[in-house]
């Protein structure tokens, strides 16, 4: 079995470096993921940025002060004075260093690199590097408890 043949068939949601966290979490909710690939104008994979890492970030404490304009009171500017973390850019709170995993990888091997990096997912990516995909471990819990059929 090959890491395509585990993931999602579902078109890849991504998130630019430069877009806010809160942002990052409504897409994460719409489409019911834990993480997204973060992408560069360019197309290129710049980190990942998941659930985790953001309320990590936000227990942390490592948000800062983000500046208002006290004169415009938006509902986007009261939220980022009573909750500043929404505000920030993902590049705050994402990970750098990916794991990768290449779409015709054995699925064993792919599991061994999430296992060996101690990461929940992965971004699949096609021949030329692109990202194609996301691999997490629900995609082996699923696996496990419906077999080959249901992946």
């Amino acid at each position: 079995m090959k890491v395509t043949d585990l993931i999602t068939p579902q078109k890849l949601v991504t998130v630019r470096p430069d877009q806010t966290l809160m942002e990052a979490v409504d897409l994460m909710q719409e489409h019911r993921v834990g993480g997204l690939p973060v992408i560069d104008d360019g197309g290129h994979l710049v980190g990942i940025v998941s659930m985790g890492q953001i309320m990590h970030y936000i227990h942390e404490g490592q948000h800062e002060t983000v500046r208002i304009d006290t004169e415009w009171h938006s509902p986007v500017n009261v939220v980022c004075k009573k909750r500043p973390w929404e505000c920030m850019p993902v590049e705050k709170a994402m990970l750098r260093k990916v794991v990768k995993v290449p779409k015709e990888l054995d699925a064993r091997e792919a599991a061994r690199a999430l296992l060996n990096a101690g990461v929940h997912r992965a971004v699949v990516v096609d021949g030329l590097g692109r990202p194609v995909g996301m691999l997490s471990s629900m995609d082996f819990v699923r696996l496990a408890a419906v077999g080959e059929h249901a992946a």
